[in-house]
Order: structure tokens, then sequence, then C-alpha cells
């Protein structure tokens, strides 16, 4: 690319298209923690104290042998409108605590762009259970 578009390193990068990014040894890391801040004070939740939810002891969730497997390519968007389905799950230790899966509002222009989508969303999610 460099022999094509004028490059400069600048050093490592702390954001991109508004998420906080983060790399070490154990790979590259992406939150929107900023942003979910930023939205917290707009709307007068910053001094807000956080709670413990209180979670009821569950067996461990394990893998369903027996099931039918699920083809992943029949979830890769509707065929009408174009639109992807954003799915998350959250665990707390081995209990699963949060999940969804939703449309996404808005027809995504590649696979990246609908993952992107789909982060910030779970991000939310987890910043919110926080």
């Amino acid at each position: 690319m460099s022999s094509t578009f004028k490059m400069s390193m600048i050093g490592q990068m702390s954001f991109f298209l508004g998420l906080q990014v983060s790399q070490n040894p154990r790979g590259i890391f992406v939150n929107q923690s900023k942003y979910a801040i930023e939205i917290l004070k707009k709307y007068g939740f910053d001094s807000s104290a956080s709670i413990d939810t209180p979670m009821l002891e569950r067996p461990k969730l394990n893998e369903d042998f027996g099931g039918k497997p699920v083809d992943p390519t029949c979830y890769r968007g509707c065929q009408d409108t174009r639109r992807s389905t954003s799915g998350s799950a959250q665990f707390l230790g081995d209990r699963l605590v949060s999940w969804s899966s939703k449309k996404q509002k808005s027809t995504a222009i590649s696979t990246a762009e609908a993952e992107y989508i789909a982060l910030s969303g779970c991000c939310a999610q987890v910043l919110w259970m926080r």
C-alpha cells in the first residue's frame, strides 16, 4: 500500500472509528468504554452508584452433542432487506447471564461492518451490566 499511498507510522493505534483499541502481546482488544462513559455523563448517570446483580447458582452449560448441527450460512442476513443479525452472549464465569439476537437496524456494506455493529451492541450490554 505504501507504494500507492503516502503513509507514515505515528505509533500504535489507540482509536479507530470511535472504538478504543489496545494492543499487547496477548492480542488486540477493542472496546467502547469511553463512549459509554460519555453517554452516562450526557444523561446524568455518571454519579450513579453501581450495584451487584444477585445471581442464582446454576449448573454449568454443557455442549449439546446430540443436537442437530446448525448451518451458519442460514443466519448471515435477511435475503430481502440484506440486513445482518447481531448475536452476543455474556458469561460470568461459567454462567450465561445475558444473551441477545436481533436484526441490525441498518444494512452493513461489508461483513466487517456488520461485525462492528454487533460488537458495539455487545460492548454496550457489558458496560451496562458492569
